[in-house]
């Protein structure tokens, strides 16, 4: 599942790389006066070797050992303020070396639930909805080796 914020019309407009057939359900919509501000999907962080985010607060210097946790500062970037208490984030897995999943939540204990599973090779992702650390981050642990890659789509 995906959201994505309507253009000023009220459409959206989707991008594929290659020829492909592209369906697009709608499950559902945000009322205007909710809490939820969507924004226009920005990535905050990459861990392939030589990526640089935009504002030069994160850069890919590799996979992420299995087993390890990384930090992604959300808060203040990427159009999220600074007082927002939680994100909707779009998380993927790449080139993972083994099969295993991946966890997001706000830093500190790890919970041991995933938020998407994979195989060897994969790239796969899956869309959260995250509550930030008090220091405005989510973490993403994964089990196997991969690169873990984050793009930010909303917040509340």
């Amino acid at each position: 599942m995906l959201r994505a914020k309507l253009s000023p019309t009220g459409a959206i407009c989707v991008f594929t790389y290659a020829t492909a057939n592209i369906i697009v359900d709608v499950a559902g919509y945000v009322p205007a006066g909710s809490d939820y501000v969507g924004l226009d999907p920005v990535r905050l962080a990459d861990t392939r070797a030589g990526w640089v985010a935009a504002d030069g607060l994160f850069v890919g210097t590799g996979p992420v050992a299995g087993g390890q946790i990384v930090q992604v500062p959300v808060a203040g970037r990427g159009g999220v303020p600074v007082d927002a208490t939680s994100v909707v984030a779009n998380v993927t897995i790449a080139d993972p070396v083994a099969g295993g999943y991946a966890t997001v939540f706000p830093c500190g204990t790890l919970p041991y639930t995933s938020v998407l599973n994979f195989s060897a090779g994969e790239a796969v992702a899956n869309e959260v909805i995250a509550k930030l650390s008090p220091t405005g981050a989510i973490c993403v642990f994964t089990y196997s080796t991969a690169n873990i890659i984050v793009d930010v789509a909303g917040y509340m």
